[in-house]
């Protein structure tokens, strides 16, 4: 839940949240919990997404400001750029 990972994150104040969304491709609930994340989330904290399985969410996760990485190379490198 939304509420749950902004509240950890804002507690441990971490450089960035990655979310590897394993939801169904089709769930309704997912693009509010999108931005209820990036709405609760520090400003200063980045959220990652596995874009592989976000395709339906790609949207949400760009108004979120959300970093989307397709590799685990690609993640990788994002980390060690933070």
């Amino acid at each position: 839940p939304a509420s749950e990972i902004s509240y950890c994150a804002n507690k441990l104040s971490p450089r960035a949240v990655f979310l590897s969304i394993v939801h169904p491709k089709d769930d309704p609930k997912l693009n509010s919990e999108i931005k209820m994340i990036r709405r609760l989330l520090s400003p200063e904290t980045k959220m990652i997404i596995n874009r592989n399985e976000s395709e339906n969410y790609c949207e949400s996760a760009k108004n979120a400001r959300a970093i989307l990485v397709n590799t685990p190379d690609e993640l990788k490198q994002i980390l060690a750029d933070l």
